[in-house]
């Protein structure tokens, strides 16, 4: 079962990377890891780790609070 802080997290990861107009193969090219690697994290079903977050907003400019906000309504509602 998906935890609603992963499948929060991870459509603000797929917001972010659509925003930025590039798919999911270049920013796995980009982070070093495979598209279908990226695919899970934007579909919540796999966490994302911190050191991967890093890399992530490093990639693509944005503040480590953009993968947050709207958080604790997400959690609200899920329970």
């Amino acid at each position: 079962m998906k935890h609603p802080f992963d499948v929060h997290v991870g459509s603000k990861l797929g917001q972010c990377r659509c925003r930025a107009g590039i798919s999911q193969e270049q920013l796995g090219d980009a982070l070093g890891i495979k598209a279908e690697q990226i695919q899970k994290y934007e579909s919540g079903d796999d966490r994302i780790t911190p050191d991967l977050m890093r890399n992530y907003v490093a990639v693509m400019g944005v503040p480590p609070s953009f993968f947050f906000e709207g958080l604790v309504s997400a959690l609200s509602d899920a329970a």
